[in-house]
């Protein structure tokens, strides 16, 4: 499930496969951005982050792969991906995450549609090699 809009997100591992086109019909200028890769850290959520809309989320293995959008264009953005150190006492445990968004005070007002790529093996419970 996603929540667009203030940057929360609840995964879950049985999350359909989304398709998306980073391209426009009839726009030859532009052409698809490569994903945004990055590894999560466990840390303090919140802060200053730009919005940002979640289109698709999916887990594979130790990967979370998202799909969103925001305005822009004109500047570098940049993505952290964050977990708290606290954990749920639930079954299965639950840990609140957030991607933090850099607009890199970009002023351009294109939709911007990109791929994200996070390890999300740091946020594990328990840390298994391979």
């Amino acid at each position: 499930a996603t929540q667009p809009g203030n940057g929360s997100i609840e995964i879950s591992a049985n999350t359909e496969e989304a398709s998306s086109s980073d391209e426009e019909p009839g726009d030859s200028n532009t052409k698809p951005e490569k994903p945004f890769r990055t590894k999560a850290t466990l840390g303090e959520i919140g802060g200053k982050t730009d919005h940002y809309n979640i289109l698709s989320a999916e887990v594979e293995g130790v990967l979370l792969f998202m799909t969103i959008e925001y305005s822009g264009g004109c500047a570098r953005h940049d993505f952290q991906f964050i977990g708290n150190r606290g954990v749920s006492k639930s079954i299965p445990p639950q840990r609140s995450v957030m991607l933090m968004h850099d607009n890199g005070d970009d002023m351009c007002e294109a939709m911007v549609k990109r791929d994200i790529e996070i390890d999300i093996s740091e946020l594990a419970m328990k840390q298994e090699k391979g």
